[in-house]
This record gives C-alpha cells, structure tokens and sequence, in this order.
C-alpha cells in the first residue's frame, strides 16, 4: 500500500484548500477533523484521528512571494512532525536554512529552481536522499523558471534529474489538486518506475476515495500527497 503524506498549503500562516492551483482563490480549510485552520492544530488532527507523524508542507507564500514561513515549519517540528517540505527553493542558502531548522526532506519544486544545475549544487549541501525533485506540471505541462524544461516532455525532464543522481519524486499535476477526479499522472509515475526500480515516486492531486489509493498502488507508487479526502472523512 502507497505510504499516505497528508498535505498542509499554507498561506499567510494558514491552511489553505487548494483547487486547481488557482492560488488566489485559495481559502482556509473546513475540516470535518478540526474547527480550526492553524497549521498545529490541523497537524495535530492528522496525527490524532489518522495516526500521521510525517507531514508535506507547501509553503505557498515562499513559492509565490519570497515571504517564508519559517515559523509554522519551527512549530511542527518541535511537536514532533517529521516535514516534507518544499518553501519554493531558489538559492541554496534556503537549503542550508531548512536543513539547519531540521527538516527531514527538501523539495526541490521545478516551479521555483533557476536551472538543473541547483539540483547538483543542492546535493552538496544535504544527502540526496533527503532531497525530492516535485515535477510540477498544470494540466501535463511542465511549470519552470527555466525555458528548457518548459519545452520538454516530463519524462525527460525526470531522466536529467537521475542524471545528477537524484531518486525521488514528486509527480504533481495542479490542475487536479482538490478535485476528487482520481489521479491523472499515473501513466507517468509507471514511466518513471520503469526507468530504475530504485525511483521513489509520489503523487497526489485528485484523490477522492480508497480505490483510488489502491489504484496508484498498482501502478507502482511508493507515496500519496492526499489532504481533501482526509478532511472531509472519505479515507476512513
């Protein structure tokens, strides 16, 4: 079975429902697991009604706006919250700041890194198996700073991460996050499986009931980002 990440979007130090990656329309979450949008508390619910300790957090101000939140990432670390994080990466000075606050992984999203050449400088700075490459896509387009990756098909986008030694993925398609239409980037996760066995792979984005975790478990992936159908109940 997929290991299951719940997702926590923060902006302006709440948790956000994303849909369809229209950020400006994002508002703060309603939950059936907590009446409240603080990053602990929904943290906490997660722990408390699903037994999660690891946690993916979008810091959607850093990715945005270069404003980040490095105080909800202090808070669920210190209550003992194992973080997938990714703060909208673009120098690796950012890295050695998360690294040193304690975060266990670091994405590096392709919607924020200048070029692939961050990804090997990266890997000098932490382990890379503490670093996930998030292959950000909106409607199966590649979203980059970088004009090349634009113009390339997302699996060759994947083989020049590998290239560099990098083995962990994040395979995102925005357009399906919040939507409860089932995932749309399976296909691709096989693809990458099939490049290495040693590929961890995770995706999310439209997941809405159980057969849909079983169905991604089928195509070989390792990891769900799910946060919509833990709050409103429909994975119990």
């Amino acid at each position: 079975m997929p290991h299951i990440i719940p997702v926590l979007d923060l902006l302006n130090k709440t948790v956000v429902h994303g849909v369809a990656g229209k950020r400006d329309e994002y508002q703060p979450v309603q939950s059936k697991l907590v009446n409240s949008s603080d990053p602990l508390k929904v943290a906490n619910a997660f722990r408390d009604h699903y037994s999660f300790n690891e946690i993916y957090v979008a810091d959607l101000d850093a990715i945005q706006f270069r404003n980040y939140d490095y105080s909800s990432i202090r808070k669920l670390l210190a209550d003992g919250f194992e973080l997938l994080v990714d703060a909208g990466l673009r120098e690796v000075e950012q890295i050695k700041t998360l690294y040193d606050l304690g975060v266990q992984k670091l994405v590096a999203g392709m919607e924020t890194i200048p070029d692939p050449d961050f990804l090997s400088e990266a890997i000098k700075i932490i382990p890379v198996d503490q670093l996930v490459f998030s292959l950000d896509l909106m409607d199966h387009h590649p979203i980059s700073q970088w004009q090349e990756w634009k113009e390339k098909k997302p699996i060759q986008i994947i083989k020049e991460c590998m290239s560099v030694g990098l083995s962990s993925f994040i395979i995102l398609d925005l357009k399906q996050v919040g939507m409860g239409n089932g995932l749309s980037t399976l296909e691709l996760c096989q693809q990458v499986k099939t490049l290495s066995k040693e590929n961890q792979i995770i995706t999310g984005g439209g997941i809405q009931q159980p057969s849909d975790v079983l169905l991604a478990q089928s195509s070989g992936v390792d990891g769900i980002l799910i946060s919509s159908a833990l709050h409103n109940g429909n994975l119990h």
